[in-house]
């Protein structure tokens, strides 16, 4: 192992966000790599969770995986299996988007995703979707990778600010190579993006980057003291500006109001509430991103927040106000 890791590090800083993908699809592991064994053994529960419940739904489609209709089918049986464990209720109307869609939700518990998977097959039922999976996750569902694509779901590898912690904690040694791989594959994954919508299909995500109880991260975000960190939904526009001018493209909040007294995990047996917001096109998302509003830090105003993630997250906000769910807000 220790040879292993000499030799990633050594290549780590010429290689290609594709070779580092490939090297994690033929066993390497990052999370043992940055000494982080422990969180690859919590994980592997999740994996075999995820093995067990795509085994279910294949036994329900009651088809030869060579049919032609085959990935249809699993997506169906996935939906409503994920439906009979982890029950939602989806309120107002669903978007009807001509091109492609990008998805925002806020992430206040594991539960959400889940659930959002079963939406996305029942409400959108011919297009391919692409989340953004954190590596630790990322390498718990490899096993899981071809039967995923098979029904259309993609997953991107990227390195979120609370993993880039977790490394930083446990390999502090290794600063410049943790930056690296998180600059290239977080680089790669809004590549895939462009390339998913510009196909016409669909990509999910959380703005936040990460699980919090509330849409903005702090007050301080909120009432424009603070800047919004990521700046995810601008850096997004500005990335699908460069290879889709035009704005052929709609964006969408999707407010996710978990049960009362529900925790941070998946939450079984208890029904979350999803409501989309108004959809937004391409052309304005892109406008909206090279806009700033200013920033109080203490002393004086600078114009530098970024406008688009703010009003992202005030139109989720709302959505959540109108929900019942005023706690969730900041």
């Amino acid at each position: 192992m220790k040879r292993q890791e000499a030799e990633f590090f050594d290549k780590l800083m010429t290689r290609s966000a594709d070779e580092i993908i490939a090297d994690l699809q033929n066993g390497v592991s990052l999370l043992e790599i940055f000494k982080c064994g422990g969180l690859k053994r919590k994980m592997s529960i999740v994996g075999a969770f995820g093995r067990l419940g795509l085994k279910i739904a294949r036994r329900r489609t009651k088809m030869d995986s060579s049919n032609p209709g085959f990935g249809l089918t699993l997506r169906h049986e996935t939906a409503k299996l994920i439906e009979d464990i982890a029950p939602l209720r989806l309120l107002g109307r669903t978007p009807r988007p001509k091109n492609g869609l990008v998805i925002g939700f806020n992430h206040p518990s594991l539960g959400e995703v889940l659930r959002i998977i079963a939406i996305c097959c029942k409400k959108f039922p011919r297009q391919r979707y692409l989340f953004p999976v954190t590596i630790s996750y990322y390498e718990a569902l490899l096993p899981m990778k071809e039967r995923c694509e098979q029904m259309g779901f993609f997953m991107a590898p990227i390195v979120t600010p609370k993993m880039s912690e977790i490394f930083l904690n446990s390999s502090p040694e290794h600063t410049q190579e943790i930056e690296r791989l998180r600059s290239s594959l977080n680089s790669h994954y809004l590549q895939k993006c462009c390339d998913f919508i510009e196909n016409g299909d669909i990509v999910v995500l959380a703005p936040s980057a990460q699980r919090q109880e509330t849409v903005f991260n702090s007050l301080d975000e909120m009432t424009k003291r603070k800047m919004i960190e990521p700046a995810t939904m601008s850096l997004l526009a500005t990335a699908l500006r460069r290879k889709l001018s035009r704005g052929d493209y709609s964006l969408v909040s999707l407010a996710v109001k978990k049960p009362q007294y529900g925790g941070k995990g998946m939450n079984f047996g208890r029904c979350y509430d999803f409501c989309f917001g108004k959809m937004i096109q391409g052309k304005t998302a892109q406008a909206l991103a090279r806009q700033r509003y200013e920033v109080f830090d203490g002393k004086k105003r600078v114009r530098r927040g970024r406008l688009f993630d703010y009003l992202f997250l005030t139109e989720l906000a709302r959505t959540l106000e109108d929900m019942g769910a005023s706690g969730a807000i900041i």
